[in-house]
This record gives structure tokens, C-alpha cells and sequence, in this order.
């Protein structure tokens, strides 16, 4: 039986981390969870965005694949912030997000990776809003799997 959460968030991304698809030692999948060894040393970069800015959407594409596109914002274009992400542009990536009732996925895999990519903060935002406007997107297998950490 699956009980009903007394949760009354609706969710949305509260935490993100972005790891090269080159760092994961192994990758285990099965029935819609997951679980990442990293190869020694490495881990996922903990990405800082924008509260509200980070959105996940998936849906059926061709065969029984889904597409994944995920967005998220970071304010300010600042050395530091490309200093971090830059090694992780156009390369094959892998996301873990956390959304606000706490449950981790993790979007894209070794098999079937994200591709990430970045632009300056598109027409229609804000004129004050100085920023950086990422997007990963990919085809993989499933809509995404739940992190299984033990």
C-alpha cells in the first residue's frame, strides 16, 4: 500500500549537482532507481541557482525513449561560476536534483547522458537580472531514477 504524504509542497527543485559522465565508476539501474559510484576522488559539482529558476521536464519521445531538458538559472555572470561549470559545457553529463519534499533523481545516465550548455539570460527576463541560463538535455530510457544511497 502507498501511503498519502501530508506533504503540502508541491515540490520543485531545491537542490542541484551536476557529475561528467567520465567520473562515474559505475552506474546501477533497475526498476526506476539508481545507484552512482563515483571513480576515486571525483563527486558531483553542486550547482548554485536561482530559488524557482530550476525545472525538469520529460516527456515520451521517439521508441521508449524519454526527452529530458532541464533548466536552471544562476545569477550574475561571475569568474568564479564559469571557473566551476566550465569543464562541464557541451561534455556528457549526468544530474541529480533534489526537490522540495526531499527525493533525489537523477536525470540522464552513463549509457544515455545530458548534454550541458549555457547562455546568456534570454530576452524577457528581467532587465536587472544579470545571469547565466543553463540547459541539459538528452534522450535516455527512463524519465529519470530515484538515488538509492546505501
Amino acid at each position: 500500500m502507498i501511503a498519502n504524504t501530508s506533504s503540502q509542497n508541491m515540490g520543485g527543485l531545491t537542490a542541484l549537482g551536476i557529475a561528467l559522465k567520465a567520473d562515474i565508476a559505475d552506474f546501477l539501474s533497475l526498476n526506476g532507481s539508481c545507484k552512482i559510484t563515483y571513480a576515486s576522488g571525483k563527486s558531483a559539482l553542486s550547482v548554485y541557482f536561482t530559488r524557482g529558476t530550476a525545472l525538469v521536464s520529460t516527456q515520451l519521445a521517439d521508441g521508449n525513449m524519454y526527452g529530458i531538458e532541464l533548466k536552471f538559472r544562476s545569477p550574475k555572470d561571475r569568474p568564479a561560476l564559469l571557473e566551476a561549470i566550465t569543464p562541464y559545457i557541451n561534455k556528457e553529463v549526468i544530474a541529480i536534483g533534489t526537490d522540495a519534499n526531499g527525493e533525489v533523481k537523477v536525470y540522464g545516465s552513463p549509457d544515455c547522458p545530458l548534454k550541458l550548455t549555457y547562455a546568456p539570460t534570454p530576452k524577457g527576463v528581467p532587465a536587472d537580472y544579470n545571469g547565466v541560463e543553463f540547459s541539459a538535455n538528452g534522450l535516455d530510457f527512463a524519465p529519470g531514477r530515484f538515488l538509492v544511497t546505501t
